[in-house]
């Protein structure tokens, strides 16, 4: 029955505090009046491209639109072959080296937004801390866009073109290269939860009339790609019991990865006057408080814990469904919710909390490779009868055999 489930739920909270989180209900969107209501921030909004042609410039298009309820800092926009396909690609061409996006030739644009000039990007390897033992070569817009406001959009246009040379080198006939666009920014996340406490007395006045009724109550979240829950017991809770805070990170979006995030959470300074925060809280990362301060000093009554969860290492991110969770149990906070009751036969304090962090997203796409009119050997021409005659340092023209040169459009 009822008291059954009260043990076994208070038996978990104190031996499986991360487990007890896990089972409690996750926060829900609200409502977003400058974008998207949900799991919305920089969007990729358009992925293009055309055939890899030999001899010819390649356009790959992305724009980019802040869906979300924050103002992106920081955008990156990058290109690349992803690492794991670049190694099949360098095994099936028997070549050590491994396919970077520049040997398709390409080289970025500057992202685009009217009215704003942006200076020149320049092209790199440069590890995202996507892969601890990968250095995928992305070729990325700098300098960054310093801030996307809501709703602000922005396109950028890469340009390539392949050579006979890497042609060949990857074994690149017939077919589809896998192209990677990914866009690294600076956002933020916002939730908030009433925790309802009783009195004793309250307590029993409710079960005696048949009036007691205990609910998960869902803390509210702002729009953005990472949600942040805020969880806590069946609600009310009474004075004299202990009781749970969790906080629970995760990534909303397939394909994505988080880093650099803290989380900070704002309580009532006697909800740990008692405690030691290093004893009651457990879960990856460190955990720290302080007194938090507003334009005009210090906020009184109140104190802040500060969780920083990851750590730059690739395999503590949240990743798609996958998420980290701080639990904190109370076991002494009755002298103070007493003090602040007093009377009354409940109070109702609302607990908020903010997640800032830097948010990878990426999606794939396959480009094929087209050789068009033009030829980078023999085999290209489908007829033994006739050879590749190429050009000083371009692609050449089908010829029969027995002919020894043929026009190019480079004059030779």
């Amino acid at each position: 029955g009822t008291l059954t489930g009260t043990f076994s739920n208070a038996f978990m909270m104190l031996t499986d505090p991360i487990g007890y989180a896990h089972k409690i209900q996750e926060g829900n969107y609200v409502d977003n009046p400058t974008g998207k209501k949900g799991s919305y921030g920089v969007e990729i909004t358009k992925f293009d491209m055309n055939y890899l042609y030999i001899g010819q410039p390649s356009i790959i298009q992305v724009n980019l639109k802040n869906e979300g309820s924050f103002p992106a800092k920081n955008v990156v926009l990058g290109i690349s072959i992803p690492y794991k396909e670049a190694q099949k690609m360098s095994e099936v061409s028997g070549d050590t080296d491994i396919p970077y996006i520049t040997n398709l030739g390409f080289t970025p644009g500057s992202p685009q937004n009217p009215g704003t000039e942006v200076k020149s990007p320049r092209p790199g390897v440069h590890i995202w801390g996507l892969r601890t033992d990968n250095e995928e070569e992305i070729l990325y817009t700098d300098p960054p866009i310093a801030s996307m406001p809501h709703q602000d959009q922005y396109f950028s246009l890469f340009t390539g073109n392949l050579t006979c040379a890497n042609y060949v080198l990857f074994n690149l006939k017939e077919k589809s290269v896998p192209i990677r666009a990914t866009v690294a920014y600076d956002y933020s996340v916002e939730s908030q939860l009433n925790i309802e406490f009783v009195s004793v007395n309250e307590w029993e006045r409710r079960v005696q009339n048949n009036q007691l009724i205990e609910t998960q109550v869902a803390s509210s979240i702002s729009s953005s790609p990472v949600k942040l829950s805020i969880s806590t017991n069946s609600q009310p809770i009474r004075v004299d019991r202990p009781f749970i805070i969790s906080l629970d990170l995760k990534t909303e979006v397939d394909n994505s990865a988080i880093d650099d995030a803290v989380v900070t959470m704002t309580v009532p300074s006697w909800l740990l006057e008692k405690d030691d925060l290093s004893r009651i809280c457990f879960g990856p990362g460190t955990v720290t408080k302080n007194v938090p301060t507003t334009a005009t000093g210090s906020l009184t009554g109140f104190e802040t814990v500060i969780w920083k969860p990851t750590s730059g290492q690739y395999e503590n991110y949240p990743i798609g469904s996958e998420s980290v969770t701080l639990v904190c149990r109370f076991y002494n906070a009755e002298s103070g919710l007493e003090r602040e009751i007093y009377t009354l036969p409940s109070k109702t304090f609302n607990i908020q909390a903010r997640g800032d962090y830097r948010f990878y997203k990426w999606k794939d796409r396959k480009a094929p490779v087209n050789i068009g009119q033009y030829c980078c050997k023999d085999d290209d021409c489908g007829d033994d009868n006739f050879k590749c005659d190429l050009g000083k340092g371009k692609p050449g023209f089908c010829i029969q055999k027995d002919r020894d040169f043929a026009p190019h459009t480079d004059g030779t």
